[in-house]
C-alpha cells in the first residue's frame, strides 16, 4: 500500500478523496441518528485512518526492501527487547516521571534502560541475520547500535499518543480484541512507528 499509493503517487487522489468521502457519510448518517459530538468523531476518525494507514504501511514497505526481512527482524525484536529493559530498568530504579500526566508509570531511568538494551540488542540482531542470510555480511554492527538507539528513544512517542486518545476519550482501553492488554492498538503503537523509522535509517544506511 505504502509504495503502491504514496511512494509512487498511484491512484492518490482517488483513495484519497474516497476516504474522505466515506467519512463524511458515516458521520452524517451518525448525525441523523442523534449521536453526540460526531464532529469531534469525525476528526479522530479521520486522522486514525490516516495514522494507522500511513505510519502502518511501513510494515508493509520495509518488508519490500532488500534484505526487508532481516531489517524487519532487527527493528521489531530490538522495540520489544527496548520495552522490556525500559519495565524492568524503570520498576527497579525509576523515580523521574517522563510524562506524569499521560503515562506516570514511565520513567526516565526506564528510559535509559531501554536505550541500554535497544543498542545491545540491535548489534546482536544484526550478527543473528548476518549469520543466517537474512542481510549481508558486510552489514556493519553499528548500524543495528543505531537503529537500536534511535527506536528506543523515539518509538515510545506511539505509546504516549494512544495514551492521549484514550484519556481523551476517558477510556481503559482501545478495545476489547485482545482482553487484558489494553487493545490491538496498544499492541502496535510502537511496531508502526520502529517499521517508519527503520525504513528511513535503512535508506540512509544505504
Amino acid at each position: 500500500l505504502q509504495r503502491w499509493a504514496f511512494s509512487e503517487n498511484q491512484h492518490l487522489d482517488i483513495t484519497l478523496s474516497l476516504i474522505i468521502f466515506l467519512a463524511v457519510i458515516a458521520a452524517l448518517i451518525q448525525y441523523e441518528t442523534r449521536v453526540k459530538e460526531v464532529a469531534l468523531n469525525f476528526t479522530i476518525n479521520l486522522s486514525g485512518i490516516f495514522y494507522i494507514g500511513w505510519v502502518g504501511s511501513f510494515l508493509i514497505a520495509i518488508r519490500a526492501m532488500d534484505y526487508g526481512l532481516g531489517w524487519i527482524l532487527t527493528a521489531l525484536p530490538a522495540v520489544w527487547l527496548a520495552d522490556s529493559g525500559a519495565y524492568f530498568v524503570g520498576r527497579r530504579f525509576g523515580k523521574h516521571k517522563m510524562s506524569p500526566r499521560l503515562s506516570p508509570g514511565k520513567t526516565l531511568e526506564g528510559l535509559g534502560g531501554a536505550v541500554v538494551t535497544g543498542v545491545l540488542s540491535g548489534v546482536l540482531l544484526i550478527l543473528l541475520w548476518r549469520s543466517v542470510g537474512f542481510l549481508p555480511h558486510a552489514t556493519p554492527l553499528w548500524q543495528g547500535a543505531v537503529m537500536g538507539l534511535i527506536l528506543s528513544i523515539l518509538t515510545p512517542v506511539g505509546d504516549l499518543l494512544v495514551s492521549m486518545i484514550k484519556r481523551t476519550a476517558n477510556v481503559k482501553d482501545t478495545g476489547s480484541l485482545i482482553p487484558g492488554h489494553g487493545g490491538a492498538l496498544d499492541r502496535i503503537d510502537t511496531w508502526i512507528w520502529a517499521a517508519m523509522l527503520s525504513y528511513y535509517l535503512v535508506l540512509i544506511f544505504q
